[in-house]
């Protein structure tokens, strides 16, 4: 009985399985799947759903890029992109290359947050023990400076034999010689002393003042008024420095045990008497192919090695960097190279590319680069600009490269009254501006601008004046109005040679475009492309209306 149940559950489950995949025949162009995104598109056998559309426009899109009006900019991306992919253009060793940096660069970055980031924990205690022991006590100093040893010890016998207050005599001795010494008196933290310094006020009780000292060239004299321990307000201004003090910490001491790990991992061995043979300030000729750093899968010459040593020695002297010497500079460079050599493989061997949030860019990058190495093979050999062709363009389009006309004028704006009432006066004989200044307080402004820039009417009436002339009332968007040309400067073509590379630019820009976009039109028309118009209406009103482009 139980065995007939079960043969009968079975069959309910597999009709019940017919039923569910029937409905998706049934619907035929299936343009939503019950477990995903809704199908967008489907190119030559290929679909793609909203979701792919959503990641391409969110990466392709630049700055104050409005929303296509059509999906065909998605289209033609993933037409190159089958195309590279038919020409196996993935394995050009340049594609290859920038996709290897940029897997590095971007999985290096996630390795560190989860194997080091996101294990810094940092309690209250600790940042309350790092507070006391750095930044306290804070200490009120009077300080004295001398430049004559005698003259420093001599008031600081007077200041002792006499319990004398060290502002007023500091103040005092000035009055009489006001090169005798320099005093200022102001908060310190210990941590911000003067290394020399810190000895002698270590000694200091608060209100005892210290024999004058030797420093730089002259002598102190440094007493404590007074100090100050844990305060509150104090504490929470600095926490967000201790914080990054305290993670700085921890991540260089979670690097470090990384590091070892992986060093255990990959099983590195360093020849430590080549290591020792090895001279940074040497040609090192009969040591360079020798083996330094062996792993699991491969080794490290003193070659590689050097070649990295360089780099690093490079960028250290040219962003002004501290550069040790000898063997101290070299054991860290061996340090530096492995900790980047074996985070880098660490973080490879992740495949972060196959896991979010970096999956869906690495898709988008490893098309883009794609479709820049078809690019550079089928259409940029196509593309030739000659010298008479940027020439000529420039002679064509001199609008685009002239400085703006401009005009000057002086604009009076006003009821329609007042507006005549200035008119009759003019009329007469008498000057805009002359007129304007009975009316109101100070000057009428004149106005700077681009003729292209003003309002089409007050354009026709600005052509309608010479120089000097002011015209008759006009109305402009509600506005009564009388205005006076000062000044008319003609739009003023650039020369040549200032914006030669930027016609070249768009010669070469608007030739590669012609070029692109008749490949595509080849491809067009032999492809089968479909489009689901409900979808692609759908995504048009779900982030045309967000101003996804801007």
């Amino acid at each position: 009985m139980v065995r007939r149940r079960n043969e009968a559950m079975r069959k309910i489950g597999f009709i019940g399985a017919l039923f569910f995949f029937s409905l998706l025949v049934i619907a035929g162009d299936a343009t939503a799947w019950p477990w995903g995104a809704e199908k967008l598109a489907t190119i030559n056998g290929s679909n793609f759903t909203t979701d792919d559309f959503k990641n391409w426009w969110i990466n392709w899109k630049e700055k104050d890029m409005p929303f296509p009006e059509s999906a065909d900019p998605f289209v033609d991306w993933h037409l190159l992109v089958q195309e590279a992919e038919k020409m196996e253009l993935y394995n050009e060793p340049d594609y290859r290359h920038k996709i290897e940096i940029f897997l590095k660069a971007r999985t290096l970055l996630l390795y560190k947050g989860d194997k080091i980031n996101s294990r810094v924990k940092i309690t209250d205690k600790e940042l309350q023990d790092r507070y006391k022991e750095k930044y306290l006590p804070r200490l009120q100093l009077q300080i004295l400076y001398f430049n004559d040893e005698a003259v420093a010890k001599r008031s600081y016998e007077q200041i002792k034999e006499g319990n004398l207050d060290v502002a007023l005599f500091a103040a005092d001795s000035t009055k009489n010689d006001k090169n005798s010494l320099y005093y200022e008196e102001k908060w310190l933290r210990i941590n911000k002393l003067q290394q020399e310094w810190r000895p002698v006020v270590a000694k200091l009780a608060p209100g005892s003042l210290s024999e004058p000292f030797p420093w730089s060239k002259g002598f102190v004299m440094i007493r404590l008024k007074a100090q100050q321990g844990y305060d509150a307000e104090d504490f929470e201004l600095l926490k967000p420095m201790i914080t990054n003090e305290i993670r700085e910490t921890k991540e260089q001491e979670l690097t470090v045990a990384l590091v070892e790990q992986l060093k255990k991992k990959y099983q590195v061995a360093i020849n430590q008497q080549v290591f020792a043979a090895l001279k940074l300030d040497a040609a090192n000729e009969d040591l360079l192919d020798q083996t330094l750093i062996s792993m699991d899968n491969e080794n490290y010459t003193v070659r590689v090695f050097l070649d990295l040593v360089n780099k690093e020695l490079r960028f250290r002297k040219q962003y002004g960097f501290n550069v040790e010497e000898g063997e101290q500079l070299k054991q860290r460079l061996l340090d530096g190279v492995l900790a980047q050599t074996l985070t880098t493989r660490g973080a490879l061997d992740e495949h972060y590319e196959e896991k979010e949030p970096l999956k869906p860019l690495y898709l988008f990058y490893t098309q883009h680069r794609l479709i820049k190495e078809l690019e550079k093979r089928l259409f940029r050999p196509q593309v030739q600009v000659s010298e008479q062709d940027i020439e000529k363009y420039y002679q064509q389009h001199l609008d685009r490269f002239s400085q703006p006309e401009m005009v000057s004028i002086a604009v009076v704006e006003d009821e329609e009254n007042l507006i005549k009432k200035m008119d009759e006066e003019m009329k007469r004989g008498a000057d805009l501006l002359d007129v304007a200044s009975r009316y109101y307080s100070g000057e009428v402004p004149v106005q700077n601008m681009q003729f292209r820039h003003l309002d089409p009417i007050v354009q026709k009436v600005v052509d309608s004046l010479v120089i000097g002339e002011t015209s008759k009332p006009f109305v402009v968007k509600g506005h009564h109005t009388i205005i006076k040309l000062i000044k008319r400067t003609p739009a003023t073509p650039m020369p040549f040679d200032h914006v030669h590379d930027k016609v070249a630019s768009l010669v070469d820009a608007e030739r590669f475009a012609k070029v692109r976009n008749e490949y595509l039109a080849v491809l067009k028309e032999r492809s089968v492309i479909e489009i689901n118009n409900r979808a692609w209406e759908k995504i048009k009103n779900e982030l045309g209306d967000l101003h996804v482009g801007k």
